[in-house]
């Protein structure tokens, strides 16, 4: 038996997929965590989303907008008293106001009213108000 000299053509078989090749295969885990992570942070902004509508939709209810309307005439309540005390028919050369930890004082020196606004951590916020025809 004799054997011809035959070239057997072979083609090498590869792999197109690079996790089995190994070709590109940095690029192919690259863009598989990309994937994940939009598709997390698109996961985490339906969520966030959610949670805003329901806490906006708590901010304006009825309870809500009621008690806001209350804080909003007290605080105006005491700040009207406060102005009376500093510039009203008897005013007083000082005095001061404790608001939850925050403290709102002033002093008169027959010139200016000095009002001294001191947070709870002790940062102060200073405003001269010349006394001028609000008088003494």
């Amino acid at each position: 038996m004799l054997i011809a000299n035959q070239t057997i053509a072979h083609e090498a078989y590869s792999f197109t997929n690079p996790s089995f090749s190994g070709i590109g295969y940095s690029s192919h885990v690259l863009m598989l965590e990309q994937i994940t992570q939009q598709n997390q942070k698109a996961i985490d902004d339906k969520e966030q989303d959610a949670a805003d509508a329901i806490q906006r939709e708590l901010d304006n209810s009825n309870l809500n907008k009621f008690l806001k309307n209350v804080e909003s005439r007290i605080y105006a309540q005491i700040s009207k008293q406060l102005v009376d005390a500093m510039f009203g028919d008897n005013p007083s050369a000082s005095g001061s106001i404790d608001l939850g930890g925050n403290t709102v004082g002033y002093y008169n020196d027959g010139t200016n009213i000095t009002l001294t606004i001191t947070d709870a951590d002790g940062n102060t916020t200073t405003l001269v108000v010349p006394v001028g025809d609000f008088g003494i």
